[in-house]
């Protein structure tokens, strides 16, 4: 119950920040890659939301596929673009939740809060879609280490 009220009012701020900065640039992505303690693969949304100059906010949900488990994490990242003229190059941070549940044994659940540390590279294509590599590690008492595939639109 405790996790579910977390994580509303996360969400509420994020629509929050969203519709602070209505003429914002938002774009939707999708990513998929792989945690590498349990290695096991995940797919998951986000958006990008231009805060100021260089800097955004980005939020994301993945859905990590375990074994007889659900394991899910919620990201309310930050991040800075250095100036680049060949490709997207960043640097960020954020708040990071990671919600393990075992599903033989419901009422086991585990949710940790931590901090996400991470950068990217995203590749210019002419037109709005960009491809990007994002490696994060998430610290935490569970730290976890990923390697992000995405595509904003």
């Amino acid at each position: 119950m405790r996790f579910s009220k977390l994580l509303f009012a996360m969400l509420i701020s994020g629509l929050f920040l969203i519709t602070v900065n209505a003429q914002a640039d938002i774009k939707p992505g999708i990513r998929t890659g792989v945690y590498f303690d349990p290695t096991d693969a995940f797919i998951g949304g986000e958006v990008l939301v231009d805060i100021t100059r260089s800097w955004y906010f980005n939020p994301n949900v993945e859905y990590v596929f375990v074994d007889r488990a659900d394991f899910w994490t919620f990201n309310f990242d930050v991040h800075y673009d250095l100036p680049t003229d060949a490709v997207y190059f960043w640097v960020g941070g954020g708040l990071g939740i990671v919600h393990f549940d075992p599903e033989p044994v419901r009422f086991e659940d585990d949710t940790d809060l931590g901090l996400n540390l991470f950068t990217g590279i995203g590749f210019k294509t002419g037109s709005r879609i960009v491809p990007y590599i994002q490696p994060k590690v998430f610290i935490s008492d569970d730290s976890e280490f990923s390697l992000a595939f995405g595509v904003r639109f």
